[in-house]
């Protein structure tokens, strides 16, 4: 999903949990993840077909959204490194 996401291509994502959707609505494609224990093997893949044939559109969505969401990482990891230099200098 990372992988696809990151150079702008349309990912198919078969899980459980909230952690998939979150990432993919920060692009606006939810209706890329699908969960098995509530979505029926048709329905999936309607979905999946449905998904192929809105590549362009789905793709062109992951490339707008794309900056914010590096952003937004960046200012994560920004605030992990800021905490663990807090921590490091206490111990000095």
């Amino acid at each position: 999903m990372i992988s696809a996401l990151s150079v702008c291509r349309t990912p198919v994502v078969l899980g459980w949990g909230h952690k998939y959707g979150e990432v993919l609505s920060a692009f606006a494609i939810p209706e890329a993840e699908y969960d098995l224990s509530v979505t029926g093997i048709d329905t999936m893949l309607n979905g999946i077909d449905a998904l192929l044939l809105g590549t362009s559109a789905i793709e062109d969505r992951i490339r707008r959204h794309l900056p914010d969401v590096v952003s937004s990482a960046e200012r994560n990891v920004d605030a992990v490194l800021s905490c663990a230099r807090g921590v490091t200098d206490a111990i000095r």
